[in-house]
């Protein structure tokens, strides 16, 4: 598989849940460990005038969903964005805290999984 067409954001759904015939859908608990910036090896393009423009192209992280809770049948969603100045903020339903870097976002967290990770192209 190869893109023929870059987005300019690219939304990356981790696998959290897994089916078990004896259990059921079950939660991935597991730690994925993901960049603040993120480039496209070149062989992921399609080899035509169209993508070569893209043969560099840099992502940088803008959001990421969370998933807290065990099972896939219920738990609660929230996430962390970035605005366009580079202020991280963290949103938990009405509550808005701000985050003092990416690190904090890029860090393994005891309550919550990654999700959803949103990368913006850098231009």
């Amino acid at each position: 598989m190869v893109l023929e067409r870059v987005p300019p954001v690219l939304v990356l759904h981790l696998k959290r849940f897994v089916f078990c015939a004896d259990e059921g859908v079950k939660k991935v608990h597991k730690f994925i460990e993901y960049p603040a910036e993120l480039a496209l090896a070149p062989a992921w393009l399609a080899r035509s005038s169209g993508t070569a423009r893209y043969r560099n192209a840099r992502f940088r992280l803008t959001g990421v969903i969370y998933h807290h809770g065990s099972h896939a049948s219920g738990g609660h969603y929230t996430c962390d964005i970035q605005r366009p100045g580079g202020e991280w903020l963290q949103f938990d339903d009405v509550d808005i805290e701000s985050l003092e870097s990416v690190d904090a976002v890029l860090k393994e967290k005891s309550d919550r999984t990654a999700y959803i990770l949103f990368y913006t192209i850098c231009r």
